[in-house]
């Protein structure tokens, strides 16, 4: 994978994760009560995904 195709999959991922995390903070920030089980686990996910993510550029960048 050429420097531009990281840098290409770097931005979308960045936009991917950003887009899940505003969808859980939104579910989340609606709710007067605290968050249910399936938002808690949908929060976790989007971190998950981030952490993930961030690891395969990292690889990417490295090798």
């Amino acid at each position: 994978m050429s420097r531009l195709d990281v840098q290409e999959f770097e931005a979308k991922a960045q936009k991917l994760v950003s887009q899940a995390l505003s969808m859980c903070e939104l579910k989340v920030a609606k709710g007067a009560a605290p968050p249910s089980p399936r938002e808690a686990a949908l929060c976790a996910a989007a971190l998950s995904l981030k952490e993930t993510l961030n690891t395969f550029v990292a690889l990417m960048k490295a090798g």
